[in-house]
């Protein structure tokens, strides 16, 4: 997952994924690995499919989450990478896959309800604070 950080602000997603819990939750861009992917690779492109963005700079954040599915045979293994985009303030194509994006400082995204956000949201901007790129 991408926490896309531009100056002291980050990039967050709407996601659009009726009849899941995840439907209509504020979260980071990103998805999952292809077979033989490397984890950045898949960074790089399911930012680019999901935002339209680039990123250059980029390094892992020391926070890994897991969840699965019990309807379903799936469990998700979820990294975080705090990235920089390419070019500052580059425009915003979502995909299928979000309604709405915003800007947001890390004061903002520890005011939105838990429950409508993704599981750690809060834990990961936390981390990516004390980090530098």
């Amino acid at each position: 997952m991408g926490v896309i950080r531009d100056k002291d602000k980050y990039l967050i997603t709407k996601r659009y994924d009726p009849g899941t819990p995840f439907h209509n939750r504020w979260e980071f861009p990103g998805g999952g690995l292809e077979f033989g992917e490397a984890p950045e690779e898949t960074l790089k492109r399911e930012v680019k499919e999901e935002v339209g963005l680039s990123i250059t700079k980029y390094k892992l954040i020391p926070i890994i989450l897991s969840k699965h599915k019990n309807n379903k045979l799936w469990h998700g293994i979820f990294l975080f990478y705090l990235c920089q985009p390419k070019k500052p303030l580059q425009n915003i194509v979502l995909n299928e896959e979000a309604t709405q994006y915003k800007w947001v400082t890390a004061t903002e995204i520890m005011k939105i309800p838990q429950d409508k956000m993704f599981v750690g949201t809060k834990r990961i901007i936390k981390e990516a604070e004390q980090m530098s790129l």
